[in-house]
């Protein structure tokens, strides 16, 4: 009886064991399929980029490709004043340039003679007012002045006051802090200058406008 007794509680020992133990691995199941799955690596990612090479030397490539020089493909250098580095001009090139030129010759086809920079000499030569001369073609002028023998002086340059041309004759006013009113009565000459008289500080004085 007590043999029986035994055996009973035995395989009922048995029983509970094995029960525990298959509940478990139920329960262990889905955790192991999960932790299968975050342990794959995305089939999408593919294999990682192969490592780039290491330039020890630190010399620079350019990634620009070099340009092909013409006549050849030697390079032109400054002392060879009879060669371009750049090809001959295109048909557009060569209109774009020449329709420059026609707008600059027509613009300074309404300039005066007078247009530009002038010096202002006496008889000897020497130098006394700098002119910055803008001339239009209907003969009004303007412009400034610089007196050149008072170089670095504040009140040493001015804008011009008055200033015409009538044909050959050139008159020309402004004013000076250190020398007063100043006039000048000009005419054009054979080989380019302006030759008249000056008034400054009451004295009359031979001058003449020369192109710098």
């Amino acid at each position: 009886m007590r043999r029986a007794a035994a055996t009973w509680r035995a395989m009922l020992f048995a029983a509970t064991l094995g029960g525990a133990a298959q509940a478990q691995a139920t329960a262990d199941a889905p955790l192991a399929a999960a932790e299968g799955t975050d342990t794959q690596e995305p089939a999408e990612f593919g294999a990682p980029p192969a490592p780039t090479s290491y330039n020890p030397s630190g010399a620079y490539t350019p990634s620009w490709e070099r340009p092909v020089f013409p006549e050849g493909g030697a390079p032109v250098f400054l002392d060879q004043p009879g060669r371009s580095p750049e090809p001959p001009a295109s048909y557009l090139d060569q209109a774009y340039e020449a329709r420059l030129r026609s707008s600059f010759l027509s613009a300074q086809g309404l300039k005066g003679p007078l247009e530009g920079g002038w010096t202002l000499r006496d008889a000897g030569g020497k130098q006394l007012y700098d002119l910055q001369l803008v001339d239009s073609a209907s003969g009004v002028v303007d412009g400034a002045w610089r007196d050149l023998r008072r170089a670095g002086a504040s009140d040493a340059s001015g804008l011009i006051v008055g200033a015409s041309r009538t044909g050959a004759r050139f008159d020309l006013r402004f004013y000076s802090a250190a020398t007063g009113s100043v006039t000048a009565a000009l005419t054009a000459t054979a080989d380019g200058r302006w030759a008249g008289e000056l008034m400054e500080q009451g004295r009359e004085r031979a001058v003449y406008l020369q192109r710098n």
